[in-house]
């Protein structure tokens, strides 16, 4: 079944993220070092490795790839033609007329939804001037291919404790959306 491609390659990117995320605030986000003397860049970088402005925006590219390949998945395994496109509320609204009011959906909604987006997430497409269907862009380059936008990754990076909140409920969102595709994947495909 083709659609098991698609739910595969999305559940790993998933996992991905959950990974890291989890790590991030394992280690707690740390943006800064106190130490009573000067430290190497060598060390600031192991010490800060696990934080948000070195993992931010391949974190959220790949939770956005992975909620990309899950819509067109299920749409696939619905009959549904699928277009070649990143926009994520066109996906969100055909898998949402498909699958009405399935978990999925529902999580995924609330970090596609101009209206429902986290806070740290809003701040960054209102700084950039974009939805967050421009993510395939905006996530991966500093600006459009055009140079009429630079992006401002800023709003997401160097967040501290309000990072790591934004971390800890995001895991768990991540969690739902993994295991939700697992359980509907299998009740569309039980072979599996």
């Amino acid at each position: 079944m083709k659609a098991l491609g698609f739910w595969k390659v999305g559940v790993d990117y998933l996992h991905l993220v959950e990974c890291v995320v989890a790590e991030t605030i394992k280690q707690g986000n740390a943006n800064s070092i106190l130490k009573p003397s000067p430290i190497s860049e060598d060390e600031y970088e192991q010490e800060t490795k696990w934080s948000d402005h070195n993992l931010i925006l391949p974190v959220l590219f790949d939770f956005y790839h992975a909620l990309e390949v899950i819509f067109k998945g299920f749409l696939i395994s619905s009959g549904r033609l699928i277009e070649q496109h990143h926009k994520l509320s066109m996906l969100l609204a055909e898998f949402e007329s498909c699958f009405p009011n399935h978990r999925i959906g529902l999580v995924a909604g609330k970090y596609i939804n101009q209206d429902r987006l986290p806070p740290l997430i809003a701040s960054f497409c209102n700084e950039s001037g974009i939805s967050i269907d421009e993510y395939y862009q905006a996530l991966k380059y500093p600006e459009r291919k055009d140079g009429s936008v630079v992006y401002a990754h800023y709003p997401l990076k160097y967040q501290d404790k309000f990072g790591l909140a934004f971390f800890e409920e995001f895991v768990e969102d991540v969690n739902q959306i993994r295991t939700a595709t697992l359980t509907l994947g299998k009740s569309l495909c039980p072979a599996v």
